[in-house]
């Protein structure tokens, strides 16, 4: 039920894509709230909450990923609500997002839009498994592919050139840092043309 409880809306979804390209001024911080969860539950988790530039991972292992020497924020999420709040010079078009807590699997955001003061964390919630719960995660993966491919054919069949220009800006914007995650953005959205029914 997790993953399932609080899916992000179409207005949310298209709205987390276009702020990637809201102009903010230069040098100042932007302010993202964020809130972590346990999958299943929704019990809140205290977790190590950290943002980094994108760049290629520096460490390891079973460590706690890093992505620098130096993350841009770091906090530790509230462990009666499980919030917290992170800080992102705007001179940073995305950013990457670790969550690590004990006795959770380890979680990577990668190159979350950096969008205007306010805008959340995206996923909101950030939803952590329990280190004892592989099981689930086969069925989980089947349906979250399903689940997304088809909340983001839906946008597309609402409006297929405002989603199209709003992928298509954000693959420019992470290939100036990642050529290859930009790369995936433009696959994707082969996806959804081909996922869509009026295609068929």
């Amino acid at each position: 039920m997790g993953i399932w409880r609080n899916p992000p809306s179409a207005a949310v979804t298209v709205a987390a894509i276009l702020a990637s390209v809201t102009p903010s001024v230069v040098g100042a911080d932007n302010f993202h709230p964020g809130r972590v969860v346990e999958r299943g539950s929704n019990s809140p988790v205290s977790a190590d909450v950290k943002a980094w530039a994108p760049s290629s991972q520096t460490n390891s292992g079973t460590d706690c990923p890093e992505f620098g020497d130096t993350p841009i924020d770091a906090r530790i999420s509230e462990a009666s609500s499980g919030e917290f709040g992170l800080k992102v010079s705007a001179d940073h078009n995305s950013y990457h997002v670790v969550y690590c807590a004990n006795g959770y699997h380890r979680r990577v955001d990668r190159h979350l839009p950096n969008g205007e003061d306010g805008s959340p964390v995206v996923p909101i919630p950030a939803q952590l498994r329990r280190q004892s719960g592989e099981a689930a995660v086969q069925n989980d993966a089947v349906r979250l592919a399903v689940f997304a491919l088809n909340e983001l054919t839906y946008l597309y069949e609402i409006n297929p050139e405002a989603v199209g220009t709003a992928l298509g800006e954000y693959s420019s914007v992470i290939t100036e840092q990642d050529e290859s995650a930009g790369e995936v953005l433009d696959v994707l959205l082969q996806m959804i043309v081909q996922w869509s029914p009026s295609n068929q």
